[in-house]
């Protein structure tokens, strides 16, 4: 029997679907029967990394800086607990299989998961991959044509295995470490740090930090009104070099207004006219940071929003290609498929595609072999979306989704398509002219761009056909300009734009424009930015959950917390350069070039070596907390807390530990006579603090409740103290 394990349950079905071709199938609980094999499914993880009180319990509950550093001997995994019943129901089938397919996504973390599954498993017999890439019924004959051994692509599950034993090192270490130092100051929440996640959180926080810090500079320009024989036309000056200061700007307005007088009285003549003719392709195919940024600035949908959205189109209808990629281009051999996808897009959409120029005669360049990775560029299949089936979900499950109604999919689907359609659409050709003309010495730049072509932005509408001024009149050089007017210019430069998660993503994407070292941006250079396509937008929501960030229309804004905390983050977390290092590794791991034992042997090492610094030498972290209520003991700060028997307020000095009960969300001090034995009974019993309701009689009355000291035996002894 072949058994074939898919990710996800929804990839399951379809693979299925497939492989019955046409035939019965069965559906049994946890898998699909069909003729000779049998299709189950993970649902996501069934594996996880033990937790560090696994390994240890002294690494466990409550934290201290002192069990730091955190590491285990060797990595063990264990079954996730939630998804144990479906975990059973495969390595039962694993045992009666005679060849097992590993079906899971086709990237890093598909390859991990599944073999996790095989691994732990008692089965001993082949294992083959099938990489579903494309589950459009054309897709899938290729994907199914395509079978290869297993073994092929273990370095990708190597590469997968590394980056979670990183992250686990980093995440438990580093966010310890800073919880236990910011509590004992009395922050009662989670410092979370990651190689990842902080870098992203440094972009935000800096660049808030320079709008904030930003003073806007005058500089002065000088614009004049030229006439020549055919018509009249503007110049800018072209101001020397050495006249703008270390910003690149002229801020000498009286400089400007001498040489206002001196053109002004002065003849013109043209010293240069070049006219260029130049054409523009289409932009290539959508990658996933491509489309997620593009999305948040044309409507301001969320980095996870669109990730959801072309996961639907994907698993759900089957409708876009694989969405998870940081790819833009297509196998040569997908060409045959263009015209076809062409015509679902015209039935499926408002696209008039009969009315377009399109032209499939020619192979455009996003089909290319050699730029191609383990993905392809996203781009529409064979199968035409069928937007009711979003339509029919309850509220409940569109609201689990996350991705919002039904005019989100429609206007990713739409997107994609359009930028398919613009591959195959002719040129965009515009005639540049650049004008020198000299006045009394100085020069005068005049710049035009006439559209002789729209091209493939009549499809996509690209927002810079609106910028093109109106063609020059006819200019010869030589020609003598008679000046007919001129303006002194005053600006003041702009200050940077709030990030937003679109343009954080892209920052991510290219984080090399981040550094100002050039051997370390020429390495990040080489790598596709830090985190990956898959990551990058449940990095956002990270930062955004833990409170260092906060969305404020479609700005990510530092929040008072992360203000708090960054400066006290170590310098390594904050720059892109260790995890850019770190990505290109994991790289060179799935690829087979390097070594996945001596990047696990240096990871500990370098957080060993980390977490010895500061313990030696701990950061005064320093968090705003309400230090009205001190405690009764040692005058240290108390901070409410939510415990097992309701709230109550605990002294932020671990050395002393009192704690206090809650009321009316104040401490409750100990009365005089807290403790003393009980005058009624006395038989050492003790007075203790109590609260007690107002009266029945006297609750209409408004009247409070009110604090006594009662008998701890009560109700044996009724004897209060008030």
């Amino acid at each position: 029997m072949d058994l074939y394990i898919a990710e996800k349950p929804s990839l399951a079905r379809i693979l299925a679907e497939h492989l019955s071709a046409g035939q019965r199938i069965d559906t049994k609980q946890g898998y699909i029967q069909g003729k000779n094999w049998i299709m189950t499914w993970c649902i996501g993880h069934l594996y996880e990394l033990y937790s560090a009180e696994e390994y240890d319990a002294a690494w466990g509950s409550p934290w201290k800086v002192s069990a730091l550093p955190i590491i285990p001997t060797s990595f063990k995994y264990r079954p996730v607990e939630k998804t144990k019943q479906q975990l059973n129901v495969v390595h039962s089938l694993c045992s009666k299989a005679t060849r097992i397919f590993n079906a899971g996504d086709p990237d890093r973390c598909g390859q991990e998961i599944c073999d996790l599954v095989i691994k732990h498993s008692t089965f001993k017999g082949p294992v083959f991959r099938v990489w579903p890439d494309d589950l459009s019924p054309s897709g899938l004959k290729k994907v199914f044509s395509k079978i290869k051994p297993n073994s092929e692509y273990r370095s990708l599950s190597l590469s997968a295995q590394c980056r979670s034993h990183a992250d686990w090192l980093v995440g438990i270490n580093f966010t310890r470490f800073y919880t236990c130092i910011a509590q004992e100051k009395g922050f009662q929440g989670t410092l979370s740090l990651g190689r990842v996640q902080t870098v992203a959180f440094s972009i935000i926080y800096n660049r808030c930090i320079e709008i904030e810090n930003f003073s806007p500079l005058t500089h002065f320009g000088l614009d004049v009104i030229l006439e020549c024989s055919n018509g009249e036309y503007s110049g800018e000056w072209v101001i020397p070099e050495g006249l703008k200061n270390e910003q690149g700007y002229f801020i000498d307005k009286r400089k400007t207004e001498q040489v206002e007088s001196i053109v002004k009285s002065g003849q013109g003549i043209v010293k240069e006219v070049l006219i260029e003719n130049k054409s523009e392709v289409a932009p290539l195919l959508f990658s996933l940071s491509m489309l997620q940024t593009f999305s948040s600035k044309k409507w301001g949908y969320s980095a996870k929003q669109v990730l959801n959205a072309c996961q639907y189109l994907y698993e759900e209808l089957k409708s876009l290609t694989y969405p998870r990629t940081d790819c833009s281009y297509l196998s040569e051999g997908d060409f045959k498929d263009a015209l076809e996808i062409s015509a679902v897009i015209g039935s499926s959409t408002s696209i008039d595609i009969n009315n377009l120029p399109l032209n499939f005669t020619s192979k455009p360049r996003c089909y290319n072999d050699s730029k191609t990775t383990a993905h392809t560029g996203i781009i529409p299949t064979l199968c035409p979306p069928d937007f009711k089936k979003f339509d029919s979900l309850s509220s409940k499950e569109k609201q689990a989704s996350l991705i919002g109604d039904r005019s989100v999919l429609e206007n990713i689907y739409n997107t994609v398509a359009l930028r398919f359609l613009a591959q195959f659409m002719p040129k965009h050709d515009v005639q540049s002219t650049k004008i020198i003309t000299g006045i009394n010495g100085y020069e005068f730049k005049t710049t035009s761009k006439v559209i002789t072509a729209l091209g493939w932005k009549l499809l996509l509408h690209d927002e810079s056909t609106k910028e093109h001024k109106h063609s020059l009149p006819v200019i010869t050089k030589g020609e003598s300009i008679k000046i007919m007017g001129s303006t002194v210019s005053e600006k003041k430069t702009k200050p940077p734009e709030y990030f937003t998660e679109g343009t954080l993503i892209a920052a991510l994407s290219n984080i090399s424009n981040y550094v100002d070292d050039q051997k370390i941006r020429q390495k990040l250079r080489e790598t596709d930015g830090i985190g990956t396509e898959a990551t990058r937008a449940d990095i956002i929501e990270r930062i955004k959950k833990v409170g260092y960030v906060r969305v404020d229309g479609k700005k990510l804004i530092v929040t008072p917390l992360g203000r708090d905390v960054y400066p006290f983050f170590p310098i390594y977390f904050k720059t892109p350069a260790m995890t850019a290092i770190w990505e290109s590794a994991l790289q060179g791991i799935a690829e087979a070039r390097l070594d996945h034992n001596a990047f696990e042997r240096n990871i500990i090492s370098w957080t060993e070596t980390q977490i010895k610094k500061l313990k030696n030498s701990p950061p005064d972290i320093k968090v705003n907390i309400d230090d009205k209520y001190q405690c009764k003991n040692c005058s240290s700060t108390l901070i409410r807390k939510k415990g097992k028997y309701g709230n109550f307020w605990a002294c932020i000095n671990r050395d002393c530990g009192q704690s206090y009960n809650d009321f009316k969300l104040s401490p409750l001090y100990p009365l005089e006579g807290d403790g003393n034995d009980c005058s009624e009974c006395k038989t050492n019993n003790r007075m203790g603090i109590m609260k007690t309701r107002v009266m029945k009689e006297n609750r209409d009355k408004g009247q409070p409740a009110k604090v006594f000291l009662g008998c701890d035996q009560y109700p044996e002894c009724k004897h209060a103290e008030w």
